[in-house]
């Protein structure tokens, strides 16, 4: 660990000289370091609002004006190795295991298909149209040229599809927890920045987007709270707890606090019917977490953890959002005591959200 640890830090403190000769900026004011287990980028001192956290020029950003030819450009320094102009920065993710959900052994694959966000193999499926490509799993670079691509790459077809060294070491958070903005300067620079005052000490956020599951899907990682799950009509954001009080001694655990962004379901059993052939499959259909591996797959064990974790992270939040509605009998007892009928809608349970639409790139 400590010597994996140290090339780490060789290959980040290259990939920085690097920026720094070709003309660009990192600021002292943060660090990657190790907490808990997780990488991440950190400030060593306060850092002000709207600060310059990096500035990447052009020359050392890989940037294309469309997606597939993004993909190409990467599979073709991937190749040239140590001989690329770029190969600091392919140094620098060289260890990195994106294990989306998407080039999974079917196995794995298996133990999430029938749960949301269920597009599971969307990127394979656009790859193999928009990029007419072969046999994916066949070529290893176009492979790996994809898997470091889709999560790592920023920007759209007006400006361009980049991929930006010291950009993409920021992990994510989102609802006001990300700090981090880019803006892009196509044919000149990327000016990475704080989106607000950071603390000595608090760890630098970008928001990757917005759903648990799509998240999942996207990045192979279950975010931190908050957490917005989308489970057929329903959604709904679970929140981190609130510090315990001084004087709170109870034994009994609350569910997380919760707000419904969609309307939320009459009962707990009307919410268990609506979402009953999905819940069938994540409450039967268990995978064995002692599967044998594949011979032709080193990753499976990780991809099956993967998989169980985010079975386990939707039924927590569905355990919550079952927790935060009114029992059938419930509401058939609060009828009979107002002499009307049970509400067809528990609105009482439901908070207006307002969804944090970040600017991911400021043009």
């Amino acid at each position: 660990w400590l010597c994996a640890a140290a090339a780490a830090e060789a290959e980040e403190a290259a990939l920085v000289a690097w920026i720094r000769e070709g003309g660009g900026s990192v600021s002292a004011l943060q660090r990657v370091e190790t907490r808990d287990g997780l990488r991440g980028v950190f400030a060593t001192d306060a850092i002000p609002n709207d600060a310059t956290l990096a500035t990447v020029p052009w020359s050392h950003v890989l940037a294309a004006d469309a997606q597939c030819e993004a993909v190409a450009l990467l599979r073709r320094e991937l190749a040239l190795g140590a001989r690329s102009a770029y190969a600091p920065y392919l140094a620098s993710m060289a260890s990195y295991a994106p294990n989306m959900p998407f080039l999974w052994h079917p196995t794995a694959l298996d133990a999430v298909a029938r749960l949301p966000p269920h597009d599971w193999t969307r990127h394979r499926a656009w790859f193999e149209e928009a990029c007419g490509a072969g046999d994916l799993d066949g070529d290893a670079l176009t492979r790996r040229a994809l898997e470091l691509f889709l999560p790592r790459s920023v920007g759209d077809a007006d400006v361009a599809f980049i991929m930006c060294p010291v950009f993409d070491l920021y992990n994510h958070r989102n609802a006001g927890l990300d700090n981090v903005r880019i803006r892009i300067r196509k044919g000149e620079f990327i000016e990475v920045y704080a989106a607000r005052d950071v603390a000595k000490g608090e760890q630098l956020f970008y928001s990757y987007g917005d759903g648990t599951p799509a998240l999942f899907r996207d990045y192979a990682f279950v975010e931190f709270l908050p957490q917005r799950w989308t489970v057929g009509e329903h959604e709904w954001l679970i929140l981190p707890p609130p510090p315990p009080g001084v004087d709170d001694d109870s034994l009994a655990v609350p569910p997380p606090p919760l707000e419904w962004v969609s309307v939320p379901p009459s009962s707990r059993e009307a919410f268990d019917a609506s979402i009953a052939p999905m819940l069938g499959d994540l409450v039967r259909r268990v995978p064995d977490p002692a599967l044998p591996a594949p011979a032709d797959d080193p990753a499976f064990e990780t991809h099956l953890r993967l998989a169980l974790e985010y079975r386990a992270a939707l039924a927590a939040a569905i355990d919550a959002a079952r927790r935060h509605l009114p029992a059938a009998d419930d509401l058939a007892a609060f009828a009979a005591s107002t002499g009307g009928d049970a509400p067809e809608e528990a609105t009482m349970h439901q908070r207006h959200y307002q969804p944090v639409v970040s600017e991911h790139q400021e043009l």
